[in-house]
């Protein structure tokens, strides 16, 4: 069995959050035309504005319909939560295009999304985490 790199994770995504077309990409969303990358690396979302957060998730080797779901964190979720923004949005990089969704907040608390325990096998041993599954067909595609 193969294991993923935690480093070589980290670095793609962090070169996607800086890819000036991803981003041009995001500042075309309602509201998000003035978005800030957060600068402290720990940050939970990836961008902010005064009225919107946006957390970037970026794929490699995988097309968005490639399985029913995509996933984002249910830390990122409460973290829009708990900042009370008026707009939240998760935006998925896959290798055949940039997608979005604008998050509803009062959708995570009840049962539309399914909730579920995520382990991934990395070179720095197995991590846990809780996502919500996001049907593909709510992500709408961004022209780069």
């Amino acid at each position: 069995m193969s294991f993923r790199r935690k480093a070589d994770d980290l670095r793609y995504g962090l070169y996607n959050e800086r890819d000036e077309k991803i981003l041009n990409a995001i500042r075309s969303l309602p509201f998000c035309e003035n978005i800030k990358k957060h600068t402290d690396r720990f940050a939970i979302i990836d961008y902010y504005s005064d009225n919107a957060l946006v957390e970037l998730k970026t794929r490699k080797n995988l097309n968005h319909n490639q399985f029913a779901t995509g996933v984002i964190g249910c830390n990122k979720i409460d973290e829009m939560v708990r900042q009370n923004l008026e707009y939240n949005y998760a935006v998925w990089k896959y290798d055949d295009g940039v997608f979005y969704m604008s998050i509803n907040l009062d959708d995570f608390v009840g049962d539309r999304y399914n909730k579920k325990l995520m382990v991934v096998r990395r070179d720095t041993g197995v991590e846990r985490s809780w996502v919500f599954e996001i049907p593909y067909g709510e992500m709408i595609k961004i022209e780069v």
